[in-house]
């Protein structure tokens, strides 16, 4: 997004967009891909006791793509109202790798407050 915001938008509009204006795209064989991939990671973390075992692995990897499409949606939506002086800097804040590791740790711990052991 950062290095070519046009380009988050181009694809956005491929995968959304009127079926007429865009190649050919199997859609549900991709998002099916890589919700197998993150249900073999959620399902290795409840038999290693890292996760609570009363979440199914489908629900888990429903909400985490959807937190990481809503971050993004929220991105694309407002980059178009920053001032142009501050926008590289803006995004620079919501699409780093801290950014991700954020989103990451909210999924994982949800917003309690972190106690000491």
């Amino acid at each position: 997004v950062r290095e070519s915001p046009d380009a988050l938008r181009f694809v956005y509009a491929l995968l959304f967009g009127a079926e007429g204006s865009c190649p050919p795209n199997d859609l549900h064989a991709s998002h099916q891909e890589v919700s197998l991939a993150l249900q073999g990671v959620f399902q290795r973390a409840i038999e290693a006791g890292e996760f609570a075992p009363a979440f199914e692995v489908e629900w888990l990897v429903y909400q985490l793509l959807g937190l990481a499409n809503s971050h993004s949606m929220r991105v694309i939506t407002e980059m178009d109202h920053v001032p142009e002086a501050v926008r590289d800097q803006w995004l620079e804040e919501n699409t780093n790798i801290e950014m991700a590791r954020r989103l990451v740790r909210l999924f994982m711990r949800g917003a309690t407050r972190e106690t000491e052991k």
